[in-house]
């Protein structure tokens, strides 16, 4: 049997969500997120911060595109990318299959 997590996990340290993740998740382990790091860190962010040409901003009510490249929108494409390289880094001796979740467009029209 493979058992795998959907990737939110509690916390703010990330190479240790990947340690914990990994260790514990043997055949197959998502590429972890934790929400709790702030705007970015989130499904919404991660899954905004992958549509290219299309920039997003954090308003009071939840994501939304917007006009221009913002702040919060590079915010979430760095942290990404960061997290991205520290993954990478955790799977050099890791010999299962990882897995990237993302909210596809049901989940981020519903937000």
């Amino acid at each position: 049997m493979i058992a795998t997590a959907l990737g939110s996990f509690a916390g703010h340290d990330y190479a240790a969500c990947c340690r914990a993740v990994l260790g514990e998740l043997v055949g197959r382990a998502p590429m972890p997120e934790l929400p709790a790091r702030g705007p970015g860190a989130d499904m919404i962010g991660r899954a905004a911060s992958l549509l290219p040409g299309l920039p997003v901003d954090l308003q009071p009510s939840g994501w939304r595109l917007a006009q221009g490249p913002s702040l919060i929108g590079r915010r979430a494409r760095r942290m990404l990318g960061d997290d991205r390289e520290i993954f990478v880094e955790h799977l050099a001796d890791w010999p299962g299959t990882p897995t990237l979740t993302v909210a596809g467009p049901l989940t981020l029209a519903a937000r």
